[in-house]
């Protein structure tokens, strides 16, 4: 078990929702932190809020449905469950289901979900999909390898 894990929304509609992180996604982490997406999968542990594809927002073109409530309570679930001392969230959705609601991206900070006192720190990274226009800019991405590469090291 890594001390590290990735906790992402969902599978992708072309992704195996017992690997989570195995489509796009894992494939864009796994290049920003610099090892193949095998080694990606390998080194780290990962959970997804949601174990199937949610299916597309209605009347959008671009995006995915995101129940909250039920995000939410999965996030609860997660928490409650966690015994790894670092928690990435991928995707600004998925920091709002534990709670969050302005994270500040690429830093450690400690947070008390409620987690009985236990040292565990939190980090929040924009999803690493193709239709997050943050990661167009590459300074957002080289701010994302420097975080991401210090994550791989603590593995």
């Amino acid at each position: 078990m890594s001390d590290v894990l990735f906790v992402g929304q969902a599978p992708s509609s072309k992704s195996s929702a017992a690997e989570p992180f195995d489509g796009m996604a894992g494939s864009a982490l796994a290049k920003l932190i610099g090892v193949s997406r095998d080694d990606f999968l390998g080194a780290f542990d990962r959970v997804n809020l949601f174990d199937r594809y949610p299916g597309r927002k209605p009347n959008a073109r671009k995006g995915d449905a995101f129940d909250v409530a039920a995000a939410t309570e999965s996030a609860a679930k997660i928490a409650a469950g966690l015994t790894h001392r670092r928690v990435v969230l991928v995707g600004l959705g998925v920091a709002r289901a534990f709670g969050l609601k302005r994270p500040r991206l690429f830093e450690w900070f400690d947070y008390g979900y409620d987690l009985e006192f236990r040292s565990v720190q939190f980090a929040v990274i924009p999803h690493t999909s193709g239709i997050v226009l943050f990661w167009n800019d590459q300074r957002n991405k080289r701010k994302a390898r420097r975080f991401l590469r210090t994550v791989s090291r603590a593995v």
